[in-house]
């Protein structure tokens, strides 16, 4: 330690150790290459614009250049960029005011773009300044080719950055203070509860000290050792499950660890009156001096959002106080909530008693939980079905007074079918729009305590701040899709193996003796999906996952046409051009999974006119595209109509030796349940519970009187007319 006494408290402004001690070479080399990366400088200045494209010109970047807030907000239009570099002081409209434009931009295709900006100013009160504007970063002017480009790289995409090994080791040995600055100022840990996807921890290389699971049959590590799926099974079979964090000493190999790359570590933990997760961190805490621990309050995917918050704080260069400060701040506008399917689970747990849980199975109660400021308790209970439970939770989760940020939205779950997910995403979209709506399935730890059918919505509220953290989960977004079509490692198997190597030996030998012995194939009769006329199979089948889970989208989408139209005319007719672009974005998604791209680019196009204000591309458009829409409709008929269920029912009737196949497998008690319930819901005008029975009452055995019954139903119930409702049941 050698004390320093203090000349003059006078700040002097920005220092850059790696800037003061760049070695002068004869010729400049640059550190990295990304021909297919591609970025926006904004400056007034034109000299400025050419120093700066001539210091990133080995870099082989395309470098589009603006010298005005106003080109650059039409820049953004029209190109997608993987970082902007944007000056702060501009005549007419200056960097902050054009990067709040561009993150609000409709129809703009920067929104989640890292915007650095570029300021000759510089001290810690502009630092705060920008950081409030929510710049992703700073470079004083005048800036260096090195500074460039390692700002560059914590901001573009890791997957088009090739590193010049060579040169940045050079800027290391070079550097006075190399072994210093070798470490990062601050890194984020966190425990594998967090429930974010494992690609995100290796990406932004966020230490996670995992949760343990013990079991009957020994202690596992969460995710590592065992995971949700694994977890599932086991208890589903009467196997006991604990989960509980590590001890106090693996907390402090953990930090120690964690801060060997580091000069302070931010620890955040998931709610203390779940978990001793914050408990054990703080005391290991106690052994180091810059290691600080943060309660996030809530709990999964909730805990997560807050810890890619902290991530893009800590690339900021905050300090370790300033982060936590904004954490704190931003902990009040976490929306974290669950609804569980059953409450066995969460009676072996201890949350509840014994004597609850009986009542609640009995009743079938489904409890949905909230949770704020480090508490959680039960914020709605749902009787009944479990998807009528489902869509009372989802209305419950967006409160009327709360405006969601519109950034990502995580949806995260344990044992839900991937159609059930479909729908309530679809659902969610309803009342709220996401630029980001990312499926996660929970860790064994969450499952542990809550058991299949659990799901959680969890967002930000929205204010005058977004972080952006889209650029982090880009890539994440289809992730349900790759997980189903994946399968995992253990899809594979055995048979998987012995398949590969027959394969491969027989291309190797190529001999006439095997081809002579394997006769010509026969031609393969084309799936049902390849022959839907406007559906592109491949695409279908790759976007579902599985040919079962796209019968199943598909029989969605069908049922759904009917109500869609008129929804979409009814807007349309009512020039509600928010609520239509709503309304064609849910269309869109749809589309794209069942194959049907071409309808699906259409409705892309309708989505940018109306995010745009271009009316006159939406009126000139809808009725053609609506025309085509509704052909699909005889298109997927034979496959998915009720002409088709009525030849099946018939041939079933048949081969049974019935004389009325259309009675056969009706049951009759529950569809007068079902009736009556809708006419209670008609009659409360409860549009929520009137679809949610319009829905089940879609998937029962019924006449065909009573099909076309529930043709009109539809339509009286998109048209919002429960008096025509309760008419047609008379």
């Amino acid at each position: 330690v050698l004390k320093q006494e203090v000349s003059n408290r006078t700040a002097i402004g920005e220092l850059n150790i790696h800037n003061e001690l760049t070695v002068k070479r004869s010729a400049y080399e640059a550190g990295f290459k990304a021909p297919e990366a591609k970025i926006l400088i904004v400056d007034d200045n034109e000299l400025n614009l050419e120093v700066e494209k001539k210091l990133l010109s080995e870099t082989g970047m395309k470098i589009d250049t603006v010298t005005s807030g106003r080109e650059a907000l039409v820049m953004s239009l029209k190109q997608h960029y993987d970082t902007i570099l944007m000056d702060h002081l501009m005549p007419e409209m200056d960097g902050i005011e054009c990067l709040e434009q561009i993150r609000n931009q409709s129809g703009g295709l920067n929104r989640t773009t890292p915007v650095v900006v570029l300021t000759a100013n510089a001290g810690s009160d502009n630092r705060d300044l920008y950081h409030r504007a929510g710049f992703d970063g700073y470079l004083v002017k005048p800036v260096s080719g090195e500074s460039l480009e390692n700002t560059l790289i914590k901001h573009l995409p890791a997957d088009k950055v090739i590193q010049n090994a060579r040169i940045m080791q050079m800027r290391q040995d070079i550097n006075a203070s190399a072994g210093y600055s070798s470490k990062v100022p601050v890194i984020i840990s966190s425990n594998s509860v967090c429930d974010l996807p494992a690609s995100i921890f290796k990406k932004l290389n966020i230490p996670i000290i995992p949760a343990i699971i013990h079991t009957d049959e020994g202690v596992f590590k969460d995710g590592s050792q065992l995971n949700a799926d694994e977890l599932i099974r086991y208890m589903e079979a009467g196997g006991n499950v604990v989960s509980s964090s590590m001890d106090e000493a693996a907390y402090t190999d953990f930090f120690a660890n964690a801060l060997r790359r580091c000069h302070n570590l931010i620890h955040i933990s998931i709610i203390s009156s779940m978990s001793t997760d914050y408990q054990r961190a703080s005391e290991a805490a106690k052994a180091f001096d810059n290691v600080t621990v943060v309660n996030s309050g809530c709990l999964s995917s909730a805990t997560g959002l807050l810890v890619l918050i902290a991530h893009k704080l800590a690339q900021q260069n905050l300090s370790v106080e300033e982060i936590v400060a904004e954490l704190m701040r931003v902990k009040e506008r976490l929306m974290c909530s669950f609804i569980v399917d059953t409450t066995e689970y969460m009676s072996r747990k201890g949350f509840i008693s014994q004597p609850m849980n009986r009542v609640a199975r009995s009743l079938n109660l489904h409890p949905a939980l909230g949770f704020k400021k480090d508490k959680f308790g039960v914020s709605g209970i749902w009787m009944g079905r479990t998807l009528r439970a489902y869509r009372g939770y989802i209305h419950k989760a967006f409160p009327v007074d709360i405006i969601p940020d519109p950034d990502v939205v995580f949806i995260t779950y344990v044992d839900i079918p991937m159609d059930t997910l479909l729908w309530i995403r679809e659902e969610i979209g309803r009342i709220a729009y996401f630029e980001h709506v990312i499926f996660q399935q929970a860790s064994a730890a969450i499952s542990s305590n809550c058991g299949s059918g659990t799901f959680g919505i969890l967002y930000f509220a929205k204010s005058n701040k977004s972080y952006n953290l889209g650029t982090y989960l880009d890539d994440e977004e289809e992730g349900l899709y790759r997980e189903e079509e994946t399968g995992g490692e253990e899809s594979t198997g055995d048979f998987g193996e012995e398949y590969r190597t027959v394969s491969e030996e027989g291309s190797e030998k190529g001999s006439a003796e095997n081809d002579a012995m394997t006769p010509d194939p026969s031609p393969k009769e084309k799936a049902w999906y390849e022959t839907i006329e406007g559906i592109d199979g491949a695409s279908a089948l790759q976007n579902s996952g599985s040919e079962d889970s796209l019968k199943m989208i598909t029989q969605l989408f069908f049922d759904a046409m009917e109500e869609k139209t008129a929804e979409l005319n009814s807007l349309y007719e009512a020039e509600d051009y928010d609520g239509y672009t709503i309304k064609i974005h849910a269309l869109k998604s749809s589309a794209r999974l069942i194959g049907a791209n071409d309808l699906a680019d259409r409705a892309q196009l309708l989505e940018n006119a109306g995010k745009e204000g271009d009316i006159e591309y939406i009126r000139r458009e809808f009725e053609p595209f609506m025309r085509d829409y509704g052909r699909f409709r005889e298109l997927l008929a034979p496959w998915f109509g009720k002409e088709k269920d009525g030849e099946d029912e018939a041939d079933a009737a048949a081969d049974a030796g019935t004389d009325t196949p259309q009675e056969s497998g009706i049951d009759r008690e529950k569809l007068d349940e079902l009736y009556e319930a809708l006419r209670e819901a008609a009659r409360s005008a409860d549009a929520d519970a009137v679809e949610v029975y319009l829905m089940e009452l879609s998937g029962c055995a019924m006449t065909e009187e009573e099909r076309d019954l529930l043709a009109v139903l539809r339509k009286c119930a998109a048209a919002y007319d429960y008096e025509g409702i309760l008419g047609s049941l008379e």
